[in-house]
C-alpha cells in the first residue's frame, strides 16, 4: 500500500469514527435528554452523520483489507461530508436572511450560533483532505486516450 493510501486509511477511521460519535450526540441531543452547544436536536441530522461515518469507516475497512478500491469510499465520503456543508451553509443563510433582513417574526431570537451543526465544522476536516489530495480527485484516469489510427 501507498503512503498516500495509508494517510487515506488513517483519515478514513479517524474521521469516520468522529461522525459515528456526533452522530450518537446528535441522537442523544434530540431525544431530550442533554444540550450541547452547536449540537441540534435535529433526526435528520444524525442520519447524515451515521451515513458519512460509514462510507467513510467503509473505505477504512477496505483499505486496511488491502483492498485498492477502498479509497473510493474515502473520496465519496469527502464528496458528501463537503454536499452536506454546502447545504447547511445555505440553511445558515437562510435563516440570517429571514432574521436580519426580512424580520421574520419566526426568527427573532435567531442567531448565527443557532445555525452551527456538526456537519458544518466537520466538513471543514473533509475540505482540508480535499486541497490535501486534490489530484487524486481527477477523472483523467478515465478517460481514454486518443489513439493515432494507422492507414
Amino acid at each position: 500500500m501507498t503512503k498516500k493510501n495509508k494517510e487515506k486509511e488513517m483519515f478514513g477511521l479517524m474521521i469516520g469514527f468522529i461522525y459515528i460519535v456526533f452522530g450518537f450526540l446528535q441522537a442523544v441531543v434530540s431525544m431530550g435528554m442533554v444540550t450541547i452547544l452547536f449540537i441540534p436536536a435535529k433526526p435528520v441530522g444524525v442520519l447524515v452523520l451515521f451515513v458519512i461515518g460509514a462510507v467513510f469507516l467503509t473505505g477504512y475497512r477496505e483499505l486496511n483489507k488491502g483492498i485498492r478500491e477502498g479509497v473510493a469510499y474515502i473520496h465519496v465520503g469527502i464528496m458528501l461530508s463537503l454536499l452536506f456543508s454546502f447545504i447547511y451553509i445555505l440553511i445558515l443563510f437562510a435563516g440570517a436572511l429571514e432574521t436580519y433582513i426580512l424580520k421574520n417574526e419566526d426568527f427573532e431570537n435567531w442567531t448565527i450560533l443557532d445555525g452551527m451543526r456538526p456537519e458544518l465544522y466537520l466538513g471543514l476536516l473533509s475540505l482540508l483532505a480535499l486541497f490535501k489530495w486534490r489530484k487524486d480527485f481527477s477523472l483523467s484516469e478515465l478517460r481514454p486516450e486518443r489513439r493515432k489510427e494507422n492507414d
